[in-house]
């Protein structure tokens, strides 16, 4: 699995403050050339210890195994999160 780009991310109305939540549309591929589309929402969740906590909800079905997919989507959300594009 191959993440191309999170399109249409919007940040939801969350009333707690140690949660943030968003949804979007998770482009990515499978053989290298034909595009899928799944909508997704992840939360990122602050703890009182100051740890963090991701959490992923695929709202569509997938075309690649569950695990897999959730570890590879962690690692770019992370990634865009501490980069400051998630605000």
């Amino acid at each position: 699995m191959n993440i191309i780009e999170l399109r249409d991310v919007r940040r939801e109305n969350e009333h707690i403050h140690y949660r943030k939540r968003y949804s979007a549309v998770l482009v990515y591929t499978t053989d290298g050339q034909t595009e899928h589309l799944a909508n997704i929402v992840f939360v990122f969740e602050y703890n009182a210890l100051g740890g963090k906590k991701l959490i992923i909800q695929f709202k569509d079905p997938i075309n690649y195994p569950l695990l897999p997919a959730k570890k590879k989507l962690e690692e770019y959300l992370w990634n865009l999160f501490d980069k400051g594009e998630l605000e």
